[in-house]
């Protein structure tokens, strides 16, 4: 089947050959290469400041539920590596794989030359913040989260082991509602 010029430009693609990308959905050969090695790093620093094992959850592209991290009981981790931040989608991408297996979400993300940062829903953290939306969230670093973690872990736990330290959680950013 012949194409005009028009067609062409608008597809390259032949016809009847795969699926057409969507727009803004898909992503370059170097961004997975990138989120990839965002995983793993992220892996590593969680097993030093945890000192857990953990892996990368390679179903995330078979299900659409998937964790990006696995080894971390009740919860559903979404790790993100980028150039400029995308939190609001981020952060619903992670909240619907949580819900999808009954977990708490975290979305934990770097972007280029920046410290990991991670993303929790306050539901799951304060007390009487039970009901709140998951647009209540807090942002702190890799550090705090991992100290919730272990926290939230008891000293009979074969994932975690015990944290000596006091609970001490810096809340660096609230947002009500979302920032867009």
């Amino acid at each position: 089947q012949r194409r005009t010029a028009g067609e062409l430009a608008a597809n390259p693609r032949p016809m009847g050959i795969g699926p057409r990308p969507q727009q803004g959905h898909g992503m370059s050969a170097s961004e997975v290469v990138k989120e990839k090695a965002g995983e793993r790093e992220l892996i590593r620093h969680l097993r030093d400041l945890l000192g857990t094992e953990l892996t990368r959850g390679l179903s995330q592209t078979r299900d659409s539920d998937g964790s990006n991290i696995m080894g971390l009981s009740g919860w559903t981790i979404e790790c993100r590596r980028g150039k400029k931040a995308r939190i609001e989608g981020w952060w619903k991408q992670a909240v619907r794989q949580a819900r999808a297996r009954n977990s708490r979400p975290a979305l934990c993300y770097r972007l280029d030359f920046g410290q990991w940062r991670v993303i929790l829903a306050l539901r799951h953290l304060v007390p009487g913040f039970g009901a709140t939306p998951y647009t209540l969230w807090m942002e702190t670093s890799l550090d705090v989260f991992a100290t919730i973690i272990r926290k939230q872990h008891d000293a009979t736990s074969p994932y975690l082991p015990p944290c000596d330290e006091p609970a001490t959680y810096t809340m660096e950013r609230l947002t009500w509602p979302p920032e867009s």
